[in-house]
């Protein structure tokens, strides 16, 4: 069994706390514009854009979801960890592509429905 020490904990929350602070430094210098470009499904011509969180918000749920990684890594160690953090971010992954899928169908299924309405109103 696990001793519980705070020293490590504080040491892999601190480590935890400093990956995720980088993360919002090199996002703010815009370095990470280019996976976010490879990863963000584009907004069609006359859709709404797609909502963006505050400044604060984004680096506040990056530091947060950080710090709380490095905490589940400190108490269940690395090796059993590693799935289920992966998991977790596979299935944020895949609920991000079916919602972009969803609003592609429905911007589909609404340009089809206007151009059967066109085409029965031009007859």
């Amino acid at each position: 069994m696990k001793t519980f020490s705070w020293k490590s904990l504080l040491l892999s929350l601190g480590l935890a706390f400093l990956a995720g602070a980088s993360t919002c430094a090199i996002w703010r210098a815009g370095l990470i514009d280019s996976l976010q470009a490879a990863f963000v499904v584009n907004v069609g011509r006359g859709e709404a854009p797609l909502q963006t969180p505050q400044t604060w918000l984004g680096l506040l749920l990056i530091v947060a979801i950080s710090t709380s990684a490095g905490f589940f890594v400190s108490r269940t160690g690395a090796r059993r960890s590693f799935l289920i953090l992966g998991l977790g971010f596979l299935g944020t992954a895949a609920a991000s592509l079916i919602n972009g899928a969803g609003r592609n169908e429905r911007r589909l299924s609404r340009t089809n429905l206007s151009s059967l309405a066109n085409r029965y109103v031009a007859h």
